[in-house]
């Protein structure tokens, strides 16, 4: 529900002098000048600063998920270059995401798929499959989670 607030203020000098000649009886007019005030429920502004945060965060991700999208599921280490286009793909959502200005769980959620990137680059880094599995696996279902935070449907696959 959404509650609008009218103020109503005279517009000039001129009109205040109109007024005031109109209330000794010369039967002149005002012209007063109508301002609305929209004020939102805490309901309503939490959903204007989610949908924005969620077009900050679609902003930052989508260099990310192209960079893995070209990467596909060829070998990934610190040394190739998909491997290292990777990594600085993912330092770099990373570095955004941090400051994207979520609060609460929200933040709390960003901060659990940025730990989930971290481990991947370790894991290219170190050249261990196995723990990069895992750390996808986790990062995938992190994002799922940030994306509903975000009111975002999960990615497609």
């Amino acid at each position: 529900m959404r509650r609008v607030h009218t103020l109503r203020f005279v517009g000039s000098m001129a009109a205040a002098m109109a007024l005031a000649i109109g209330a000794i009886g010369c039967g002149s007019t005002s012209s007063a000048v109508t301002h609305t005030v929209q004020v939102l429920t805490p309901a309503q502004e939490a959903a204007k600063t989610r949908a924005a945060l969620a077009k900050r965060y679609l902003k930052i991700v989508a260099p990310y998920n192209k960079v893995g999208d070209a990467v596909g599921s060829g070998p990934l280490s610190s040394t190739n270059t998909a491997g290292r286009a990777w990594i600085n793909a993912a330092e770099i959502f990373a570095n955004h995401a941090l400051r994207l200005g979520a609060t609460g769980q929200v933040e709390a959620d960003i901060r659990a798929l940025v730990r989930a990137s971290t481990k991947m680059i370790a894991a290219i880094e170190n050249v261990d499959s196995a723990a990069y599995t895992n750390a996808a696996y986790e990062a995938n279902g992190a994002a799922n989670v940030v994306r509903a935070d975000l009111g975002l449907p999960p990615p497609p696959h």
